[in-house]
């Protein structure tokens, strides 16, 4: 019994780290004409990627004002330094909310019940199945 709690823990932890949210992509109108604004992550023309939290910037005239991130990505790692100023709408490429995925959700949890009846599965198999043993005579 205590497997099977370590593996719901386990699998609790990998949702709280990965999440169910992820990044969509919007245009530039849906960004100015959004009524909220989640987080967000931007990457400029010369390639240059902020992410800015909710709450954490403003956007006024035809620039966003903030402090957030800015995004380093060497090989296999990101480094972040933070940032605080100005970017012009202009030199924005991509524009992209942190929003619920729910297709990234659906798989997930279909993989995880997948592995849970898969672990399930062997350990019945390799007990022997879960009833009682044929050793005793019937009359």
């Amino acid at each position: 019994m205590k497997k099977y709690l370590m593996l719901l823990l386990i699998f609790s932890l990998m949702f709280q780290l990965a999440g169910c949210y992820s990044y969509q992509e919007i245009t530039k109108t849906e960004f100015i004409e959004a009524e909220d604004y989640m987080d967000l992550k931007v990457i400029t023309k010369n390639q240059h990627t902020y992410e800015f939290d909710e709450g954490d910037y403003i956007v006024k005239e035809d620039s966003i004002y903030g402090n957030g991130k800015m995004v380093n990505i060497k090989l296999y790692k990101k480094e972040y330094k933070d940032f605080s100023g100005s970017i012009y709408l202009g030199d924005i490429q991509s524009f992209k909310f942190d929003s619920f995925d729910a297709l990234s959700t659906i798989l997930g949890i279909a993989a995880i019940v997948g592995i849970i009846v898969y672990v399930v599965s062997s350990v019945n198999v390799s007990l022997g199945g879960w009833g009682p043993s044929g050793s005793g005579n019937s009359l």
